[in-house]
């Protein structure tokens, strides 16, 4: 999908500072929401621990869909949407990474961050039935599939953006020790936030 591009996207260090400024802080603040989404919320009341539980699968829906987006825009791209393929030759994604059809659990979510989180629908669910949880893991799952190919493959990526999926990618191998700590201190932090 190549299309026109606005002068201050297309030079090197544009795209670079780009994937560090925005690029990395989508994908930390998904991964870190995704990492809270593990923890029983205990914050003193109910109705706290109910709001800190949405706010956090808000957090998920919101960031997987802008990560999504980045890397299956939709139709309606325009001149200055930032997308993947904008750091590759011809502005196309390279034939390594699966298509949206290949990332159901991606376009899923996607559809339900659309329709459940971004805008009042009917599509809304009510109560608290089974389909109405939130895959995280799978999504966690697929998302740093293709964050960590994006940083072995694209053009002009900032350093540090590499090495935080990389630590990601090592972090995911060994999931039993390094993820609830990290989420554990997150979590203490927000509740400090909570009783002031």
């Amino acid at each position: 999908m190549a299309r026109k591009r606005k002068p201050e996207l297309i030079d090197t260090s544009g795209l670079r500072d780009y994937s560090l400024n925005h690029v990395r802080y989508e994908a930390w603040m998904f991964f870190s929401v995704a990492d809270l989404f593990t923890l029983p919320f205990d914050a003193g009341s109910q109705e706290l621990a109910f709001v800190l539980r949405n706010v956090v699968i808000e957090g998920i829906g919101n960031h997987a869909r802008n990560l999504i987006d980045f890397f299956y825009p939709r139709d309606t791209v325009k001149d200055n949407d930032v997308i993947a393929a904008d750091y590759f030759p011809r502005g196309v994604l390279p034939s390594t990474f699966p298509s949206i059809n290949d990332a159901q659990t991606l376009e899923c979510a996607r559809r339900r961050a659309d329709k459940e989180l971004a805008h009042l629908t009917t599509a809304r669910m009510s109560g608290a039935p089974p389909e109405k949880q939130w895959p995280t893991q799978d999504i966690a799952a697929e998302l740093l599939g293709l964050l960590q190919e994006f940083v072995m493959t694209a053009e002009h990526i900032h350093p540090d953006l590499k090495a935080y999926i990389e630590t990601r990618v090592a972090e995911q191998k060994d999931r039993s020790t390094s993820m609830p700590c990290r989420a554990e201190r997150l979590y203490a932090c927000i509740a400090r936030v909570a009783e002031q």
